[in-house]
């Protein structure tokens, strides 16, 4: 079992997972980004064994003006099956958003991934 976080540790890690990701972006620590990547998997894990505590995080972190924040918390919602509508929506805006760099195609792929399996993984086993 995951060792469930609080919601201001799990929102603390979103935040700065931003931050480091925007700077890998202009040529940051890429092994950096990767610890996170790998914290935010063992998040989503604790969102699939709890899930009610899992859509309470997800509803406060939707409610996030961060597109890097947004963009990942949207493909947990596909991937939970939790929220989908506004899911599609959030990607769908950042995709389609000339503002948004690297986290537009992300999104685009999160989408084109979701709408050709029917489902998206967030980790595999």
């Amino acid at each position: 079992m995951t060792k469930i976080k609080s919601i201001e540790e799990i929102i603390a890690i979103f935040s700065d997972f931003a931050e480091i990701k925007r700077d890998v972006f202009e040529g940051g620590d890429y092994k950096k980004l990767n610890r996170y990547e790998k914290k935010l998997i063992k998040i989503f894990k604790s969102f699939e064994e709890n899930e009610e505590y899992g859509y309470y995080c997800i509803d406060e972190l939707l409610n996030s003006h961060d597109i890097v924040i947004l963009n990942k918390v949207a493909t947990y919602c596909l991937a939970l099956n939790y929220r989908v509508d506004e899911a599609e929506n959030i990607l769908r805006n950042i995709r389609d958003s000339k503002e948004c760099g690297m986290s537009s195609l992300e999104a685009k792929w999160s989408l084109e991934s979701w709408k050709k399996n029917g489902k998206f993984v967030i980790y595999r086993i």
